[in-house]
């Protein structure tokens, strides 16, 4: 899910997005504020999905590294987007909070992490008996939630991890999420306690600790109102959560900023960033095929070949993807523009499953193991093994 979030240049927003939101009376601090980014995955014990896999955590692997097919792709995608991200943002720290022994027992994941510099943190210790995130999954529960409750709960995770570590700020994210730049290069100079692309965006947030802190209290606090308290809470968002028990984190997160129940912050959504390198806007609530159309990432995961090549020409008719200087990674533009996309969110099944494990193959594969070329090979009979198949062009 940890986005909704896109970065394009200078395009005209509606003023609902693009205005500075929720401002307290509390004076912002002076300085900037460094960060690590915070990546999350699990096995879901709660909730139902559409995409393959769903309810348990991509599982990567060697063979699916040169495989393209709808498993290998859903299978990779999270490890693809952490190895671009930490490709530029390793010296600030990448971390995977996660239940360590799914990397323990995948030889492949934990090797492939190693080598990118991701460092591993089990979760266990944050969400044992008595812990916030405990406390609110039991919550979630008990209220008939549909939304998996572990999405909502990762928040007390994050939360308690920053304060393990003393972070005084951290930037959490989806592993559909992925950075082409350095987020601290980006973001420092912000001084709000939470900077997001929406209200709604809570797939990509930088936090100060005592907002994220409160916005795990938050999580817990609510089940204690009233339903009515509930109910008109959820006007601030949309969806309203409590007409079809749809409440999640994205919905909650414009009411954690709006409402001023849970105390004051001061935010600031679809943030200018001013960095000399990525002139660009956080264009807040969308993904890739809204932006440039659902071509981008086809329709459907198990489409006919055909059509899904069909899509990777149209993705690279609207975004490019160039190498600054000799031995450099190459980084997104915007084909229209010219401007850099510092950020890409792969927004759904098509684009997650698909379309980001090809966009790592073509552009990113000296990142993977030795042996990654730069073609997929497709996969005969749609299973979850790898199991050869005729080599096919990205393109």
């Amino acid at each position: 899910m940890f986005g909704l979030l896109f970065l394009l240049p200078r395009l005209m927003l509606p003023s609902s997005v693009t205005a500075l939101m929720g401002a307290s009376s509390q004076e912002p601090a002076t300085e900037g504020l460094s960060f690590p980014l915070v990546y999350w995955e699990a096995s879901l014990s709660h909730g139902t999905g559409r995409h393959p896999g769903h309810g348990k955590a991509p599982w990567p692997t060697a063979a699916c590294e040169t495989q393209d097919s709808t498993w290998c792709g859903y299978s990779q995608h999270s490890l693809d987007a952490m190895r671009i991200t930490a490709a530029y943002n390793r010296a600030d720290g990448v971390h995977l909070l996660t239940d360590v022994a799914r990397v323990q027992n995948n030889s492949h994941f934990r090797n492939e992490l190693e080598r990118a510099g991701i460092e591993v943190v089990n979760r266990a210790p944050f969400k044992r008996a008595g812990s916030r995130a405990s406390q609110y999954f039991a919550m979630h529960l008990r209220e008939g939630q549909k939304h998996p409750a572990e999405m909502e709960s990762r928040f007390c995770e994050f939360a308690d991890l920053a304060k393990a570590r003393g972070w005084e700020g951290v930037l959490t994210l989806d592993t559909d999420e992925v950075l082409f730049s350095n987020a601290n290069d980006l973001l420092r100079h912000f001084t709000e306690d939470v900077l997001t692309p929406c209200d709604e965006c809570s797939q990509v947030v930088r936090w100060r600790r005592a907002a994220l802190d409160r916005f795990c209290d938050a999580f817990v606090t609510y089940w204690g109102h009233t339903k009515e308290e509930r109910k008109q809470l959820g006007t601030l968002a949309q969806p309203n959560p409590e007409e079809n028990k749809s409440f999640n984190d994205m919905t909650f997160l414009a009411i954690f900023l709006k409402s001023g129940r849970y105390g004051a912050v001061t935010q600031r959504a679809n943030a200018t960033l001013l960095s000399p390198f990525y002139p660009s806007t956080w264009l807040g609530g969308f993904g890739l095929e809204k932006v440039f159309g659902s071509h981008v990432c086809a329709g459907k995961d198990s489409g006919p070949m055909a059509k899904l090549q069909r899509a990777m020409k149209q993705h690279h008719s609207s975004i490019r993807y160039t190498a600054t200087s000799q031995g450099s990674l190459p980084r997104p533009y915007s084909v229209s523009s010219g401007e850099p996309l510092a950020i890409l969110h792969f927004l759904g099944a098509p684009c997650k499953n698909r379309m980001l494990h090809r966009v790592f193959a073509h552009h990113y594969s000296r990142l993977g193991p030795s042996n990654t070329g730069s073609a997929l090979q497709r996969e005969k009979g749609g299973g979850k093994a790898a199991r050869g198949g005729r080599q096919v062009g990205i393109l």
